[in-house]
C-alpha cells in the first residue's frame, strides 16, 4: 500500500512539473506577468466559458499600468501582451518579419479551407495574399458599388416592414450576405425576402455561440497539438459543401450562357486558368509556384463570405449601436447626408468624401474594434528593448498579443477615451497619424493588414448613408445600456444581442 502511494506520490509530483516546468520563465526575465494556474495557464477563464478571451486581454493590460510588455501563459508555454504602441509598431511593421505569422495553425491537408489569407503562413500566405491583392482594388470596389446602393435600398424596404425592435446584428448579416451573393457571386441571395434564406443561414450555423464551437477554437487556437487529433475545421465542412455546390452550379451557368462577371468568383476562376497555363508553360509567373485548385477557388470564396457575414455585420451593429445611444452625433450625420442626397445617388467618390460619416466609422472602430486584440506568432528569436538597458527575449513560436481595445480606451493616448465622440477624426488624417503611432489598430497595420478594409469600408457607408436617409434608429426596452461581451462566442460578439428601433423618417 505504502509504495502504490508512493507511486500516486511521485505521478502526481511528476505531473504537477510537467503542467508547470514553465510558469517561472517570466519571474526569470524580471517581467511583470498574470498568475498562471496549473495546466490552464492564464486563460482559465476563457477554457471554462466564464469570459470572453478579449475581457482577459483587457484585464491583463489594465493590471499593469506603465509597463511596456506583460508576461502571460497559454496553457503551459509562455506568452506575452505588448502594452507599449511603439513596440506595436514594431511588431506590425519595422520588425514584421520576426512576427509575420498570425498565431494559428493552418492544416490544409485536412482543413482545405485555411487555405486562405489569414491562416496561412511565410511563403504560401506571402503568394495568396499577392494572388488575392487585385480583387480588392479600388477599381473593382467601384464597380461593385452600383450594386451595393440598390441592395441598401431593398434594405430599406426591408426594415419598413419590421417597425418592431429588431436583433440588429441578424438584420445586418442579411445586408451583408445580400453583398456577398450579389457583388461577389452574382446570384440572388434572397436574404430580404425569405425568413431562413438559405444562404444566411449558413453563415448563422458557423458563428452560433456553443459551447461545442467555443471548445472547437479553443483546441485550435490554445491546444493546436490536440487538434492533430481531433482535426477541427475552422469552417465546418457543411459550410464548404455548401459553397461548393454554389460554385459548381455558378461556374456551369456561365459556361453554358457565356456570361463574364466583373466579380470575386470570376477573379478566382481566371486564377486558376492562368495556373493551369502557367503549369502547362504557356506562360510565365512569378506569383503562381503550384496550380491554383478548385480548393483555393472555393477557399476564397467561402472566406471572403465569412469575413463579410460576421466582421462587417458586428462593426455595422457597433455603428448603429452609437448611434442609437448619441442622438446628437446621428442627427448631425443625417444633416450630411440629406444634403449629400440633394444631388441625387451618391456617388463612390462623393461617398468617401463625406467627412463625418469617415469620423463616425474611426470612432466607432476606435472605441468597439470587432477584433479587441490581435494574436501574432513571433517567427524567430527577437528582443523587444524597453530601454535603460533592459531587454527581453521572444522566443520562436511564441504568442504575441498586440490588445487593440486596451491601447484604443487608454486615457494616456486619447482624451475621454470612453466617451463616443467623432469629432476627434476631423479627417482620415488623424486616424492615419494614431495607427503610425501604434494607438490605433482595428484591422491591424502593415503587410498583414486586413485585406478587406477599403471594401467594408464602402459596404458599411453606403448601408449607412442609406438607412439614415430614411430611418431615425433609436433605443428600445431590450437595448442594453452597457455592451456585454458572450465568454460562449469566439468573436467579441454581445451577450443577448443588441436591439434596436429603425423609426421611418416622414
Amino acid at each position: 500500500m505504502i509504495e502504490f502511494l508512493v507511486v500516486i506520490g511521485v505521478a502526481l509530483t511528476g505531473l504537477y512539473m510537467y503542467l508547470t516546468w514553465h510558469y517561472g520563465y517570466w519571474k526569470k526575465y524580471g517581467v511583470p506577468y498574470d498568475k498562471p494556474v496549473p495546466f490552464f495557464g492564464s486563460v482559465i477563464d476563457s477554457v471554462l466559458l466564464k469570459a470572453n478571451r478579449a475581457e482577459k486581454f483587457d484585464e491583463m493590460y489594465r493590471s499593469f499600468p506603465g509597463e511596456k510588455v506583460v508576461g502571460w501563459y497559454n496553457m503551459r508555454k509562455p506568452a506575452i501582451l505588448v502594452r507599449d504602441p511603439e513596440l506595436v509598431h514594431k511588431v506590425f511593421v519595422t520588425d514584421f518579419y520576426s512576427f509575420r505569422n498570425n498565431d494559428v495553425d493552418s492544416n490544409i491537408t485536412d482543413d482545405p479551407m485555411s487555405r486562405n489569407a489569414f491562416v496561412l503562413q511565410d511563403e504560401e500566405w506571402k503568394r495568396t495574399r499577392a494572388l488575392i491583392t487585385p480583387a480588392f482594388s479600388s477599381g473593382k470596389i467601384k464597380s461593385m458599388y452600383p450594386q451595393m446602393i440598390e441592395i441598401a435600398k431593398e434594405f430599406n424596404i426591408y426594415l419598413k416592414k419590421h417597425p418592431e425592435e429588431i436583433h440588429v446584428k441578424d438584420a445586418m448579416s442579411r445586408f451583408m450576405t445580400e453583398v456577398v451573393a450579389k457583388c461577389a457571386f452574382g446570384i440572388e441571395g434572397n436574404s430580404f425576402k425569405e425568413e431562413k434564406p438559405q444562404m444566411h443561414s449558413v453563415g448563422k450555423s458557423i458563428f452560433a455561440p456553443s459551447k461545442k464551437q467555443s471548445f472547437m477554437f479553443m483546441i485550435i487556437f490554445f491546444l493546436p497539438v490536440l487538434n492533430k487529433i481531433f482535426k477541427f475545421r475552422i469552417v465546418p465542412s457543411n459550410v464548404s459543401e455548401f459553397f461548393n455546390s454554389v460554385l459548381k452550379d455558378i461556374i456551369v451557368y456561365r459556361q453554358n450562357n457565356n456570361v463574364d462577371r466583373n466579380d470575386l468568383v470570376n477573379y478566382l476562376i481566371e486564377l486558376k486558368r492562368k495556373s493551369l497555363e502557367v503549369e502547362k508553360g504557356n506562360v510565365q509567373s512569378d506569383l503562381i509556384k503550384r496550380p491554383y485548385t478548385d480548393e483555393d477557388v472555393l477557399a476564397g470564396c467561402v472566406m471572403f463570405f465569412v469575413e463579410a457575414f460576421e466582421t462587417s455585420s458586428l462593426l455595422m451593429s457597433h455603428i448603429l449601436y452609437q448611434l442609437a445611444m448619441n442622438k446628437d452625433v446621428q442627427d448631425r450625420l443625417r444633416a450630411e447626408i440629406n444634403e449629400e442626397m440633394k444631388k441625387g445617388d451618391i456617388s463612390y467618390e462623393r461617398l468617401h468624401e463625406m467627412t463625418l460619416v469617415n469620423a463616425v466609422l474611426l470612432e466607432t472602430n476606435r472605441m468597439m474594434p470587432v477584433a479587441h486584440f490581435h494574436f501574432k506568432r513571433c517567427t524567430e528569436d527577437y528582443e523587444f528593448d524597453l530601454g535603460n538597458g533592459k531587454k527581453v527575449p521572444v522566443k520562436k513560436g511564441m504568442s504575441v498579443v498586440l490588445p487593440s481595445y486596451g491601447i484604443h480606451t487608454d486615457p494616456l493616448y486619447w482624451e475621454d477615451p470612453l466617451t463616443f465622440n467623432p469629432d476627434r477624426f476631423p479627417s482620415n488624417e488623424e486616424g492615419q497619424q494614431a495607427k503610425a503611432k501604434g494607438i490605433y489598430m482595428p484591422f491591424g497595420d502593415g503587410p498583414r493588414m486586413c485585406i478587406g478594409v477599403r471594401l467594408s469600408s464602402t459596404i458599411i457607408k453606403a448601408c449607412l448613408v442609406y438607412v439614415l436617409s430614411k430611418f431615425e434608429v433609436v433605443p428600445s426596452s431590450k437595448t442594453p445600456k452597457k455592451i456585454e461581451l458572450d465568454p460562449e462566442y469566439f468573436m467579441t460578439t454581445h451577450k443577448g444581442g443588441i436591439y434596436l428601433k429603425f423609426v421611418e423618417k416622414s
